[in-house]
């Protein structure tokens, strides 16, 4: 990948606390395991997440954002 075409960031909501928390930049093609997933969910099983684009302003990004959710809410 160009050094100019980096993905954004993404931040996830953490409801425990009310803020958001930057995981480091993430690599096409690949799998990540968000740790402590329940600090991100709602009662309602909804994630909030917000991507960050810090490579300028006008710098347009394309891709795909694939999200798995497994488990039990309780």
């Amino acid at each position: 990948m160009e050094p100019n075409m980096q993905m954004p960031n993404i931040q996830l909501l953490d409801h425990s606390t009310g803020l958001w928390v930057e995981f480091p930049a993430f690599s096409t093609g690949r799998a990540y395991l968000i740790e402590h997933p329940e600090l991100y969910v709602d009662d309602g099983g909804r994630v909030l997440a917000r991507l960050v684009n810090r490579d300028g302003v006008g710098e347009q990004k394309y891709f795909s954002l694939l999200v798995r959710l497994a488990g039990t809410v309780e």
